[in-house]
């Protein structure tokens, strides 16, 4: 207690005055300590467990349930089952040629070979050069 009287009369206030100034500067240690305890407050172990569908928004529950699978980004594409978006996986697909595929597969039938790509319009030799080693015509090749 000796270094608070040095302290009080250095400063020059009076035992009330320093009675009332170590009370504030407790009271603002004690709010800051629980502020603290609340910003750092871990919630309890129910709600940190709670992980169900209803806890997910519904735009990401609804993104979940309607995303298509991501393939590999080498993995073989079977042009005789592929989506458009699938089919633009490959070189040189963009969203009109695979539209293309699909539209002369539908017509057609499915492609018995990597070189009946070249049958539609847009698709060249190199196109088929470019992509035959990522294409696949059926589950077992």
């Amino acid at each position: 207690m000796r270094w608070l009287y040095r302290w009080q009369r250095h400063v020059a206030l009076t035992s009330l005055e320093t009675a009332v100034l170590l009370g504030l500067v407790s009271l603002l240690m004690l709010g800051v300590g629980v502020q603290h305890w609340q910003m750092h407050q871990i919630p309890p172990l129910s709600e940190q467990l709670h992980t169900g569908p209803e806890a997910l928004p519904d735009s990401l529950l609804n993104a979940a349930q309607t995303a298509s699978p991501i393939a590999a980004p080498n993995a073989p594409i079977n042009v005789n089952t592929a989506n458009a978006e699938t089919l633009q996986d490959l070189s040189g697909i963009g969203p009109a040629l695979s539209q293309r595929i699909i539209d002369y597969r539908t017509a057609h039938g499915p492609f018995q070979s990597v070189d009946g790509l070249r049958a539609v319009s847009g698709i060249g030799p190199k196109t088929v050069e470019d992509i035959a080693d990522r294409v696949v015509l059926s589950d077992g090749e």
